[in-house]
């Protein structure tokens, strides 16, 4: 039995068409940018979050800020190239928290951070080529 070519094209249009539109394909992720984000802390060195924390750079003044689970903190940082960051000492509150040692390594581990990445709303901050935090910008909800 021998197929029109007609027949061939319009079945592949059609097939081509509902694949289009099949909802398990993920939407085009557009990154977010670095600066100007509020990051939530999502895993350090592999773990979760012990507590929320957060993190923006304002490029404006040059220095980054955030909160722990009971305290704030904020330095300065650079950004010297591409996918390059620089984070210098934190200062923070020294209100008491049970997740103190979370609390510490994460402000003292900032200082090491030398590389980040960002796919779509997923921020990763690199030591040396291994991962050592994980943040995402939470959901924006439009009212």
């Amino acid at each position: 039995m021998k197929h029109h070519p007609i027949y061939f094209l319009a079945t592949a249009a059609l097939f081509f068409a509902l694949a289009s539109c099949c909802p398990c394909r993920k939407a085009v992720k557009h990154p977010v940018p670095l600066v100007g984000t509020e990051w939530v802390l999502t895993e350090m060195d592999g773990k979760p979050a012990a507590g929320r924390y957060t993190l923006t750079l304002d490029r404006q003044t040059g220095r980054y800020q955030g909160r722990t689970s009971c305290n704030s903190y904020s330095g300065e940082f650079t950004l010297p190239g591409t996918k390059q960051v620089s984070f210098g000492d934190a200062v923070s509150t020294r209100v008491y928290c049970q997740d103190a040692g979370f609390e510490s390594r994460f402000l003292a581990g900032l200082g090491e951070i030398d590389a980040y990445t960002i796919d779509g709303t997923v921020l990763v901050l690199i030591r040396r080529g291994d991962v050592v935090y994980v943040f995402e910008r939470p959901s924006v909800t439009i009212l």
